[in-house]
């Protein structure tokens, strides 16, 4: 998704542990990161997409929410139990931030800002056509 977004003109900062796929960001026109801090802090909307709730929840906790900037827009990918997606909601929000649960397998959406998702969605959605 970094590297579509990135090949689309978005200005994309990323970090992985995978460094291939930091590879490929910067051929599409992206920035790699040294660390989850670094890719974060500069910008507004920060997209998590990883394995498990836990693994999102110690993102948050241990690299994102003590350092961040307010009123930013975590977008959270993962595929997760609704139950853990909702309480990272309430965690993100208590750090005032917003929260939206978009898992690449649909997910739940009820109240989320969905507006201010839809201008970077619309983008990956009509690159992935």
């Amino acid at each position: 998704m970094a590297t579509v977004l990135a090949a689309a003109g978005y200005d994309v900062t990323r970090f992985d542990i995978n460094p291939g796929a930091l590879v490929a960001l910067e051929q599409a026109g992206g920035h790699a990161a040294a660390d989850t801090e670094a890719a974060a802090m500069q910008a507004y909307t920060i997209i998590t997409m990883l394995p498990e709730g836990d693994h999102v929840r110690t993102v948050l906790n241990s690299a994102l929410l003590a350092v961040l900037p307010r009123n930013r827009l975590l977008i959270d990918c993962s595929t997760i139990a609704v139950t853990t997606a909702q309480e990272l909601a309430a965690l993100v929000s208590d750090h005032g931030h917003g929260f939206v649960d978009a898992p690449v397998s649909g997910g739940a959406g009820d109240g989320c800002p969905v507006g201010r998702v839809r201008p970077s969605w619309l983008q990956q959605i009509r690159r992935s056509r």
